[in-house]
């Protein structure tokens, strides 16, 4: 919401991390998944920083979820690494796997570009 909220003006990891109140090297980590994710680009040098993508603000929020947050509920999810001896009978994981699904359908039917659609209490909040 930061980044929308600049346009294409970049923000440095430490300014931003100090508006947002959040750990430098945590936000660091954030930016790179969304730069591998292809939302933001970093722009070296003097007013460098990092800054959204021109078309950012038409990607789904469920697909910057998706880019940050691993959507494995339980372990039996990676049937790969899977130590479960239910597996082969679980109905379970197949209920999580469809309201994981429905949850990240609910959040593709949102742009980023909504989220700071109505920018002046967020300007408010983020100085």
């Amino acid at each position: 919401m930061l980044l929308g909220l600049e346009g294409s003006t970049a923000v440095s990891v430490s300014i931003a991390a100090e508006r947002l109140e959040v750990s430098q090297h945590h936000l660091a980590k954030v930016v790179q998944a969304l730069a591998h994710a292809g939302v933001v680009e970093t722009v070296r040098g003097r007013g460098g920083g990092v800054r959204l993508v021109p078309d950012a603000d038409e990607f789904t929020v469920g697909s910057i979820v998706r880019a940050l947050e691993p959507m494995t509920l339980v372990e039996c999810f990676d049937s790969e690494r899977s130590r479960c001896g239910l597996q082969p009978a679980c109905r379970l994981a197949p209920m999580l796997d469809r309201a994981v699904e429905a949850f990240l359908a609910s959040l593709d039917a949102h742009t980023l570009g909504e989220l700071w659609s109505r920018p002046r209490r967020l300007r408010v909040l983020l100085g």
